[in-house]
């Protein structure tokens, strides 16, 4: 019986994200659609159906992918507004100046030597 060699998997393409920009639209338009559909749970979610019916799987992925990419950063990262020290503008960061050790508690003597 002859052995059959498996050809190597090629890993999967990297997942496409939505830039910035267009994420910021499209909750600009979720939003505005949301806002039509104020105080009915009813209209509210139809809104919203209607609104994410406009975007193909592919374009949501996309959305969501930048979504939880930018998620931990703050604006300013999101912004590019950061500066270039790496420190947030008015913090003044941790001091260059060691602290001074704290004494060893009272009343507690050292390790007690074996045998005594």
């Amino acid at each position: 019986m002859a052995v059959r060699t498996r050809k190597p998997k090629s890993p999967p393409p990297p997942p496409l994200r939505a830039s910035r920009d267009e994420l910021n639209r499209f909750l600009d338009g979720l939003q505005a659609a949301q806002a039509e559909a104020v105080g009915d749970s009813t209209k509210l979610r139809t809104a919203t159906l209607a609104y994410l019916a406009k975007y193909s799987l592919p374009e949501l992925q996309g959305l969501i992918g930048r979504a939880y990419v930018d998620a931990p950063k703050s604006a300013s990262q999101k912004l590019g507004t950061m500066p270039k020290g790496g420190e947030p503008p008015g913090e003044g960061g941790p001091s260059k100046v060691p602290r001074p050790r704290s004494p060893a508690p009272k009343g507690k003597a050292g390790p007690t030597p074996k045998g005594r």
